[in-house]
């Protein structure tokens, strides 16, 4: 199932920054059913790294009618209480700083290119056009379609992480 949701698990499997939040998504969508247990494991995936945070939208949009207060309750809880581990666990602010940031992906894009990008295209600004189909993609998951059961969610959440990879500047197309 992590296969799934992430298809090159498979490649990474030794990185746990890769199986981890993929592990994290599967159990979220066990616990579809309790908005606040699903918010926690989504705050901890997202903490674990920065790119289950693009489902963000196309969860909300899921429990817009049956529990979107307790589901983003368990993920700012989750976030918060990383932001805390991560405070005190640092040496200073400017270590503090660097890890939140990282936390987060909150960091310049390589200009040099890896992954996919390395094969054909040489030139980093051909990413930009991807990230903005990409980002169309998520705005649109949201929207449509207005009544979201699990399997739209399932379905989603797979084109999502999928597309992430594809405009990623840290590793984009599994390299």
């Amino acid at each position: 199932v992590v296969y799934l949701l992430l298809p090159y698990t498979a490649l990474m499997k030794s990185g746990v920054t890769h199986v981890l939040p993929a592990a994290l998504l599967v159990w979220a969508i066990l616990c579809y059913r309790r908005p606040t247990a699903s918010g926690v494991l989504m705050g901890l995936a997202i903490g674990v790294n920065y790119y289950p945070m693009f489902l963000l939208p196309l969860w909300i949009a899921f429990y817009w009618q049956r529990g979107l207060g307790r589901f983003l309750s368990g993920v700012v809880s989750m976030l918060l209480v990383l932001t805390a581990v991560l405070y005190f666990s640092s040496q200073g602010l400017a270590e503090f700083t660097a890890n939140l940031r990282q936390m987060y992906g909150f960091m310049w894009p390589t200009m040099e290119p890896v992954g996919f990008w390395k094969l054909s295209f040489n030139e980093p600004v051909y990413r930009i056009p991807v990230l903005a189909a990409f980002v169309a993609m998520c705005g649109s998951l949201a929207i449509w379609p207005a009544q979201k059961n699990l399997g739209t969610l399932l379905s989603c959440s797979a084109a999502v992480m999928l597309g992430t990879q594809f405009w990623n500047a840290h590793g984009g197309g599994g390299g």
